[in-house]
């Protein structure tokens, strides 16, 4: 047994197993890829990465089976997820992840899999009598949900870690009694009513860290011109969509800049935070249509991107034009009461008002590069006023 010193939870133990699979290539891989990319834009202690958030993963999933009664090969199955579940990020996790699904129809954990069951990670676990599908088979079962769900091991993590890097003040969740609190029954993991209060935390603290840190307008901003900057040089053959998975966060980086061009020199303004400025901005309750913004598609965005840019006579490429994507969709939490299984927001009243209060934080936003903003911005202004007047 090996002890390691992390940052949230004091000493976490790990098996010999465990330190084998630390040790290759694609675990070592997350040590380069940010937990939150571009957050150390804002907030300068952001540096933390997916590889110690995978093993605060194993360490929260542990304590949970311990909790729950977990034993033997579930147990064990369930923990080399919790630390293997983020091998298949891109560079820049999830800034980039909406091309694995439109180039590939895969999302990270499809890649993550695959990765398990090609590479030495395959070897090791059926060296110590796992195979590479046991990890899988966790997911349909209902203690899988205790790493991936809305209350799950993975968002509890990233929730502490994020909050106490940022230095923000809203990672307040009761994480004991929260696990205490999750069973299964009728076939389903389930939160028992009395620990209520605790997935309320966690939801308000989810609310305001993306409220006030993933939405942050300077994070987006440098995670859209990344975005892009990649899409440009696909588009260009100077990357592969293989390299996104397989490169780091500096590797990717480095390649865009040596390959030259505009792509190139987006890339050198990120990294010396020189960033697209608001040429436009407007809450997105205060359009007349705000519900047809709200779901409007990635593509339809590139094409009013587009239209600005080409009435402003510049690149597209100077041309942003961005609305967040809502986080609280649908939430799957099941509550155990009164002998019956029920979704929250039939008990909590608090995440109703957590779904409504999110659209009172988005912003509709046009961006452009500092030098062209005078030529964008009334173009921007006029593309958005057609918009909300259904005229485009």
């Amino acid at each position: 047994m090996k002890w390691i010193k992390d940052s949230v939870y004091g000493d976490v133990q790990i098996d010999s197993l465990v330190e084998e699979l630390i040790d290759t290539p694609q675990m070592q891989r997350l040590r380069r890829l940010s937990q939150i990319p571009f957050a150390n834009l804002v907030y300068p202690g952001a540096n933390h990465t997916r590889f110690e958030h995978s093993l605060g993963v194993y360490y929260l999933t542990e304590k949970f089976c311990n909790y729950a009664g977990i034993k033997g090969e579930l147990a064990q199955i369930m923990k080399l997820y919790g630390l293997l579940h983020d091998v298949g990020h891109t560079a820049f996790p999830h800034v980039l992840e909406h091309i694995l699904i439109e180039k590939a129809d895969m999302t990270h954990e499809d890649v993550g899999l695959k990765i398990i069951e090609k590479s030495q990670i395959s070897d090791i676990l059926k060296a110590n009598g796992y195979e590479p599908r046991d990890l899988e088979r966790v997911l349909t079962t209902p203690e899988g949900k205790a790493i991936t769900g809305h209350l799950g091991t993975d968002r509890v993590d990233y929730l502490l870690r994020d909050s106490k890097y940022t230095g923000v003040a809203y990672g307040i969740i009761d994480v004991d009694r929260l696990m205490r609190k999750q069973m299964v029954r009728n076939g389903q993991l389930v939160l028992d009513i009395s620990g209520l209060s605790s997935a309320e935390y966690l939801l308000i603290a989810r609310f305001m860290m993306f409220a006030s840190v993933y939405n942050h307008k300077t994070k987006a901003t440098a995670s859209l011109m990344i975005d892009k900057a990649v899409t440009r040089a696909l588009e260009e053959d100077t990357i592969s969509v293989n390299d996104i998975i397989t490169l780091d966060d500096w590797s990717l980086s480095f390649k865009l800049i040596n390959a030259g061009g505009e792509t190139g020199k987006l890339v050198k303004d990120i990294m010396n935070r020189n960033l697209y400025k608001r040429v436009f901005e407007k809450r997105l309750k205060d359009f007349k249509n705000w519900l047809f913004l709200g779901g409007m598609t990635r593509k339809q965005m590139r094409t009013i991107e587009r239209e600005i840019a080409e009435d402003a006579g510049v690149s597209d490429l100077d041309v942003i034009f961005y609305i967040p994507t809502p986080w609280f969709r649908k939430l799957s939490i099941k509550v155990w009461y009164k002998d019956d299984i029920y979704n929250i927001r039939e008990i909590s009243l608090i995440s109703r008002i957590l779904n409504e209060a999110q659209w009172d934080y988005m912003y509709v936003y046009v961006l452009s590069k500092k030098d062209v903003m005078e030529r964008v911005k009334p173009h921007a202004e006029r593309v958005m006023k057609a918009i909300e007047e259904e005229r485009l």
